[in-house]
């Protein structure tokens, strides 16, 4: 299943766009990545990650990837947890 298909069979345009909204507000300098994640040993763990790609991440950056995704589950809900994740681009 490719990012698209993930995206449309959990209803997850408004969480993808709002997450994208929220990112751009707390890492105004990041580059934004979308990656659908899939744990190589639990085959049905999927979910997406909106990749934060920067030149200096900072002491802080861990505290407010945390902000921004706890401003994105109470904005959308928390049952989107499951679905989406806010982390550091770490894929090539």
């Amino acid at each position: 299943m490719g990012i698209g298909e993930f995206i449309k069979k959990h209803n997850l345009e408004h969480v993808i766009e709002k997450g994208i909204e929220i990112a751009k507000k707390h890492f105004p300098t990041a580059e934004i990545h979308l990656h659908l994640y899939q744990d190589p040993e639990i085959e049905k763990l999927r979910y997406i990650i909106i990749g934060l790609e920067m030149d200096n991440y900072g002491d802080d950056f861990l505290e407010r990837v945390s902000k921004a995704y706890h401003e994105l589950l109470d904005t959308v809900g928390w049952e989107y947890a499951d679905f989406i994740d806010i982390d550091i681009k770490s894929w090539t």
